[in-house]
């Protein structure tokens, strides 16, 4: 409850977490629904509405029971399709009368790449080049887990409009996690890597949920790799998204691996014959982060918005996760971390990056001045060795690798200390914001915030 004054305090008015899959259902299909799971999120939802605060939920954030897991290999089998609707069933009768924004998965583009190619997440499957996992198929995997998740997402959002929505009156989507791509080179090939990394990216999961079909640029590189939707699959996966939700941090070059050398699998078609690079001519794109792949390139806000806008026709946009992560020096001292000079320039300019694709959506006659709605601050949790790195509000740490480093947060959290929360210096930057922007009727951005919460007790 001390968290959500906090938020409440800061003027936030809406924050998105996550459902624990295994807080609600330990045993899947297999066991019974957890009433202490149900009394858990009631109790957030319910207190974050009695502050003026609107509640964004994800049913997916990288977590199930690991019966399923064991059972049957997961986002592998179509099995997982039926369980992921039945609890998506279950969260919509239990909280579905009050919450209003329903996001099937976060980032399964992601959950894709770093459980799948790169067996950096569990349950951790790949093959060389890209990784040296105990099992897995780097090649195919990926996209039999993606394909598994879009038709998991369609189930589901077939079921809340034909069953919910009538009397709930919510809105379902699923968020994407989305950097922006630039050439490496001033080279037609390389600016053709970088519509092939955006397809391999971020169409992969949104073309099929608006158009029925894996983007084109795809089925050019994999041919019969990729998996096919039959007629009625693309009946019901077809304009399944009432909404796109976009966690936008940073920018990356793209270079071209089709008639250029690359290493690491940028030759290989599961990538789209391309690869990443954070440095052109041992220049970086932008300043660094704490996060090896997150620099500061705020053009990339503009540009990954006027991108979605235009290929997905004007479908209302979230950007549901932007956030920065400074590098910590273990001799700097408390007081200047507070000061959080670095995080308020941050803001600044994405946030004037986002207001200018907002006003170049305007001036094309077929856009609506409502079809970009949120930003979300983020406030992810990276571990901290000096900071508990929860962003704005808990505090809870990241299950796979330890960043020591980095943290996003607006508040200082200290375990050792009485005090245990104190205000950094962009508060008093995002504050003014954030009340001011509560007081309009209607607004493009909305100054808010965001937690991925799998069990946050």
């Amino acid at each position: 409850m001390e968290d959500i004054e906090i938020m409440h305090s800061l003027g936030v008015n809406a924050y998105r977490f996550s459902i624990s899959w295994a807080r609600i259902l330990p045993k899947g299909r297999f066991g019974k629904v957890n009433p202490k799971g149900i009394e858990f999120y009631n109790k957030i939802i319910d207190n974050l509405l009695l502050k003026g605060i609107e509640p964004f939920v994800a049913l997916y954030h990288q977590d199930m029971p690991q019966i399923l897991e064991e059972s049957y290999g997961g986002w592998l089998n179509h099995l997982i399709q039926e369980d992921f609707l039945y609890l998506a069933t279950i969260c919509f009768n239990e909280f579905g009368d009050r919450v209003k924004h329903w996001i099937t998965l976060n980032e399964p583009n992601h959950v894709a790449e770093f459980t799948y190619l790169r067996g950096e997440l569990p349950p951790a499957r790949c093959s060389p080049p890209f990784g040296n996992c105990s099992a897995g198929n780097s090649d195919v995997e990926p996209l039999v887990a993606m394909h598994n998740m879009l038709m998991a997402h369609a189930k589901v959002a077939d079921m809340y409009h034909r069953h919910f929505k009538t009397t709930q009156g919510g809105l379902i989507g699923i968020i994407a996690f989305a950097f922006m791509y630039e050439p490496l080179r001033y080279e037609e090939v390389d600016r053709e890597a970088v519509n092939r990394a955006l397809a391999f990216n971020i169409a992969w999961m949104l073309d099929p949920l608006v158009y029925g079909k894996y983007p084109a640029e795809m089925h050019e590189c994999l041919g019969l790799e990729l998996p096919r939707f039959s007629n009625s699959d693309k009946e019901l996966i077809r304009g399944s998204l009432d909404f796109i939700g976009i966690n936008h941090y940073s920018t990356l070059y793209v270079k071209d691996c089709i008639y250029s050398a690359c290493s690491m699998g940028g030759d290989r078609p599961v990538r789209g014959f391309l690869s990443t690079i954070t440095e052109r001519d041992g220049v970086p794109i932008g300043k660094p982060t704490a996060m090896p792949r997150f620099f500061v390139v705020p053009r990339g806000m503009k540009k990954i918005i006027e991108y979605l806008k235009q290929r997905y026709d004007n479908m209302p946009i979230f950007v549901t996760e932007n956030g920065y992560s400074p590098k910590i020096q273990h001799d700097e001292h408390v007081e200047d971390l507070l000061q959080d000079v670095d995080r308020i320039k941050f803001h600044k300019a994405y946030l004037a990056a986002l207001a200018s694709a907002i006003r170049g959506v305007r001036m094309h006659s077929r856009c609506s001045r409502k079809s970009l709605r949120l930003l979300f601050l983020d406030c992810r949790p990276w571990p901290s060795l000096i900071f508990s790195s929860t962003g704005v509000i808990l505090d809870l740490f990241f299950w796979t690798v330890a960043v020591p480093q980095s943290h996003f947060q607006l508040y200082k959290s200290d375990f050792g200390s009485s005090q245990k929360q104190q205000p950094t210096q962009c508060n008093y930057y995002i504050l003014p914001h954030a009340k001011k922007k509560k007081k309009k009727k209607k607004s493009n951005v909305i100054i808010t915030c965001k937690l991925c919460g799998r069990d946050n007790s």
